[in-house]
């Protein structure tokens, strides 16, 4: 039996040690599981996809997404507030294979509007709290 440690996506927090068996949707399936998001992708420590089961060795590190490209967690953006009511409602965009973070409110205010009406049709949601 083989063991792995997931995490999701862009992190190097909150591990789960699992067992590998069955197929690779096997193993989708209790990453979702134990991490609590729809898993489709598994990726390994280098951003490789990993699309057979075989290629998983034991105590290797995978990360799991949606079905998004691997973000490296030493490179992630780590988005911080202090505990004076700053912004919570992060965003972050993928333009052009580069990560911008900003909060919600800066992205839809009127100042910036030149710079993000073509981006705001993929937004749903509206800002709050601003």
């Amino acid at each position: 039996m083989r063991r792995v440690t997931l995490f999701v996506n862009g992190t190097s927090k909150n591990g789960k040690v699992v067992a590998v068996y069955g197929t690779l949707s096997d193993l989708l399936s209790v990453a979702s599981n134990k991490l609590g998001i729809k898993a489709s992708c598994l990726y390994n420590g280098k951003g490789g996809l990993i699309d057979d089961i075989v290629l998983i060795r034991d105590d290797d590190v995978l990360y799991v997404s949606e079905g998004d490209p691997f973000i490296d967690p030493q490179h992630a953006v780590n988005v911080t507030s202090d505990q004076h009511g700053a912004h919570t409602d992060w965003l972050t965009l993928n333009i052009g294979g580069r990560l911008f973070t900003t909060t919600r409110c800066l992205w839809f205010s009127h100042s910036f509007e030149r710079y993000t009406v073509p981006f705001k049709s993929i937004c749903t949601q509206s800002a709050t709290n601003c």
